[in-house]
């Protein structure tokens, strides 16, 4: 008996050690991208004269490619060891970090850009379903919507701490920004080789497993899960562009609008740990949709602010929700799928959040072109997706 339960802590604490290593991961991820990407925009239309226009649309494009091949990461994640997935995501964004610094160095032809974008966007999406995958396969599911919120505390780190980075040594180089972030790609893939692979779960690995993609359309409940997970996330990715955009027109500064974003990262930082123990008490089902009503009340604040203090009690209330929401969607996808299709369910789950977050600043830059002057239609119409992502996640059956 003794020893049974000695093994039993010896797994835990070994699952606990990967969990962690993994979130500091997802963190060096998240800093690799802060540290140099926004700062690749800048380089391409103020020092190569690209238009904005054509910047733009590259970014877009590698969007929208990300986002289809988070489906397929998943379902290969399905059928090869999570870490090896992983693995080849850091490889495809190490090569596209060292590939952008060269050709700063080189000054080449700014449309040579367009295939490392594709290759970092690829990557980042090999990396992300599985690492989400990693944590269905290895963390019970009672203790998994603890687990998503420990791996998004490290990913928020990161984007907090990026920034600044990437700020002081663009000063000097643009080449070097690039350069810093491949290193942490390497850095990333000898954590994963000695601090996260399982030798367990490449035991039960099926090369041979074959599994459809059209497998996810056959669960109607789940459907109707994504149904309300697209809207919700139409609600979600107003955050970045809509929402600077009205608060610089209500009269609030760049720095005062940085803090708005530095408020909401932080936010997650400090109390995502917290937040989620309330779904201990209310289970998946209330959890989420008390999170999708904060989201929308928090955002139709916004329609009566007029001032700093204003907008922060926004971000305030929305970032609330957003904690009770993100883990537990994960959390759900992961229940809702069989055993051996948890990949290919992720997957889609990525696939359809960053389709929905393509699509959210389009919608918000349309209705603030015609709404501007009466912003209650701005933030109802955005509130709305909150109020009918809630409605139908009350028609999904949760086990």
């Amino acid at each position: 008996m003794r020893t049974i339960c000695l093994t039993i802590i010896l797994v835990e604490k070994q699952t606990a050690v990967k969990l962690y290593s993994l979130a500091v991961i997802r963190g060096l991820q998240s800093a690799s991208y802060a540290i140099s990407i926004p700062f690749l925009s800048i380089y391409l239309y103020n020092v190569r004269g690209v238009p904005m226009s054509l910047v733009g649309t590259i970014i877009g494009f590698a969007a929208v490619l990300g986002s289809f091949l988070r489906f397929y990461a998943g379902r290969l994640s399905d059928t090869l060891p999570t870490d090896t997935v992983m693995k080849l995501g850091l490889f495809l964004r190490a090569s596209g970090f060292l590939g952008f610094s060269i050709l700063i160095l080189l000054k080449a032809n700014p449309l040579l850009f367009f295939f490392f974008f594709l290759l970092n966007s690829s990557g980042a999406s090999f990396f992300m379903s599985a690492s989400d995958v990693f944590v269905a396969k290895n963390i019970d599911e009672p203790d998994r919507p603890f687990a998503y919120s420990v791996i998004r505390v490290g990913g928020n780190l990161g984007f907090a701490i990026g920034p600044s980075i990437g700020g002081f040594i663009s000063r000097y180089s643009y080449a070097m920004t690039f350069f810093a972030s491949f290193l942490l790609q390497v850095i990333c893939v000898f954590l994963i080789i000695y601090l996260v692979s399982s030798r367990e779960e490449r035991k039960s690995v099926n090369l041979t497993k074959e599994i459809s993609f059209g497998d996810v359309f056959k669960n109607k409940n789940f459907m109707l899960f994504i149904a309300g997970t697209f809207v919700l996330s139409l609600l979600m990715g107003q955050l970045i562009s809509t929402l600077s955009v009205y608060a610089k027109h209500k009269g609030l500064d760049n720095v005062q609008i940085g803090y708005l974003y530095s408020i909401n990262g932080f936010m997650v930082v400090f109390f995502q740990m917290l937040i989620i123990k309330v779904v201990d008490y209310l289970g998946y089902k209330k959890g989420l949709v008390l999170g999708s009503l904060l989201y929308s009340v928090g955002y139709f604040y916004f329609a009566f602010s007029h001032n700093f203090t204003n907008f922060a009690i926004g971000v305030i209330v929305l970032t609330t929700g957003e904690m009770l929401a993100m883990p537990l969607l994960t959390t759900i996808t992961s229940a809702m799928a069989p055993d051996d299709k948890r990949g290919l369910y992720i997957g889609f789950l990525g696939f359809i959040e960053g389709l929905s977050w393509a699509v959210a600043p389009f919608i918000g830059g349309v209705l603030i072109d015609i709404f501007l002057k009466t912003p209650v239609l701005i933030w109802g119409t955005v509130a709305s997706f909150g109020v009918i992502s809630s409605i139908i996640f009350m028609k999904v059956r949760f086990n």
